[in-house]
């Protein structure tokens, strides 16, 4: 008998426990369903104008700012190719533009004048004039990175001129000359001339202890036959929320240098016996804080390079020990000139655009400490020595130069 009630209650045991599994699946299952009943921030797509471009300018009002939306018209995207359309040659897009004290005010403002709410989820770039930049660049800013809306990974950038004018660029090559601008600033990792930020890494490197955020510059430039083009040309420096300078094209290759950001590119040398071209296939850039015997910081930047030769334009085989010595010499030489360059110009702003603090900051905490308060004035004072090793790797699918005639 007590064997068969041990059993009984056994039995009931798991049967229980069955039970009490089926009804914690039942409720799972219940609560889920009701989260994907229905959709609460639902918009209909027809009621919206999707941006995919922006443009804010100052104005003759010092107190407003203009903003310039690009928005798409989808009766105009079809599957022709560059700017034509597929309805009747009309542009595949419309530039909106309105003034107001700020930048929300402005969206609101458009709606008295558009059928549709602005749409920013799909914005893809962000430009201020310089104009705007040079006095206050965070007000407009703010809006951008607050609301859930857009997005952080839109791309930033300063124009010279009127930004409004670079969103007004057709080319033959897209339609849209936001989706043009954004694909521009994506082929710069490609020769490493133009630094690409984003509105998160503007945002990270304004609230910094250190850090002078940057940001690309575009502009137009009109060639000999009066065709205009746009042209991104230069770095904008940036101290408490101004822009106070710029780098040109050699700076800011040095400065990518630097930032580790320099992953390609192409290098044009000139050699006793002519012109060589090697290409970037990588770098790799350390920073190293070293404390100085006087107790100074001084800030060691250790660089190392690979290269294949992509071009030889002489008459001498580039592939022999001596001549591979004298390319990677002449490349180092090449990345230190450009190099001090940019530190030359970063001290004469006082503007860490390097990220030195950080480094000073991760190896000696409390040194930092006592100089953070004054770092703008200390970074001018930071020495900077570069090391630098570069490697010809390879010459590509041949070793000696095209002669006429062939080889002796």
């Amino acid at each position: 008998m007590k064997k068969l009630a041990c059993s009984y209650r056994i039995k009931r045991f798991y049967q229980t426990g069955t039970k009490n599994r089926y009804m914690k699946l039942f409720l799972l299952s219940f609560s889920l369903v009701l989260c994907l009943s229905s959709c609460w921030s639902q918009r209909d797509i027809s009621s919206l104008s999707i941006v995919i471009g922006t443009a804010l300018d100052a104005t003759d009002n010092p107190e407003e700012l203009s903003l310039t939306a690009q928005v798409v018209k989808p009766t105009e995207i079809g599957s022709n190719s560059g700017g034509e359309s597929s309805s009747g040659g009309g542009q595949a897009y419309v530039n909106i533009t309105q003034s107001a004290n700020s930048m929300l005010p402005s969206v609101r403002a458009m709606t008295h004048s558009q059928s549709r709410k602005l749409y920013f989820a799909h914005n893809e770039i962000l430009i201020f004039s310089d104009e705007l930049a040079k006095t206050n660049i965070l007000d407009p800013m703010d809006p951008f990175t607050r609301d859930y809306e857009t997005r952080m990974d839109v791309q930033m950038m300063i124009s010279r001129g009127k930004a409004a004018e670079i969103l007004d660029q057709n080319n033959e090559l897209e339609k849209l000359p936001a989706l043009y601008i954004s694909g521009m600033i994506k082929n710069q990792k490609y020769n490493s001339e133009t630094v690409i930020v984003t509105l998160r890494d503007f945002l990270i490197a304004t609230l910094s202890e250190s850090a002078a955020p940057i940001a690309p510059i575009i502009e137009i430039f009109e060639e000999d036959d009066g065709n205009k083009l746009l042209r991104l040309d230069g770095t904008a420096v940036f101290q408490d929320g101004k822009m106070i300078g710029e780098l040109d094209q050699k700076e800011t290759k040095g400065l990518l240098f630097v930032l580790n950001q320099s992953s390609a590119g192409v290098n044009t040398l000139e050699t006793p016996a002519g012109q060589v071209v090697l290409e970037t296939l990588s770098t790799k850039t350390k920073l190293v804080p070293v404390l100085a015997e006087d107790g100074n910081i001084r800030m060691k930047v250790q660089i190392k390079e690979n290269v294949i030769l992509q071009s030889n334009e002489t008459r001498e085989d580039m592939t022999t020990l001596e001549n591979i010595k004298m390319l990677e010499e002449l490349l180092a030489e090449t990345t230190r000139a450009s190099i001090d360059a940019a530190v030359k110009k970063a001290h004469l702003l006082s503007a860490d655009i390097f990220k030195f603090g950080e480094a000073i900051y991760i190896k000696y905490p409390k040194i930092w400490k006592e100089m953070k308060d004054q770092w703008d004035v200390k970074f001018s004072e930071v020495g900077v020595d570069v090391e630098i090793d570069t490697h010809v790797h390879a010459s590509g699918g041949l070793t000696k130069p095209i002669l006429p005639g062939g080889y002796s």
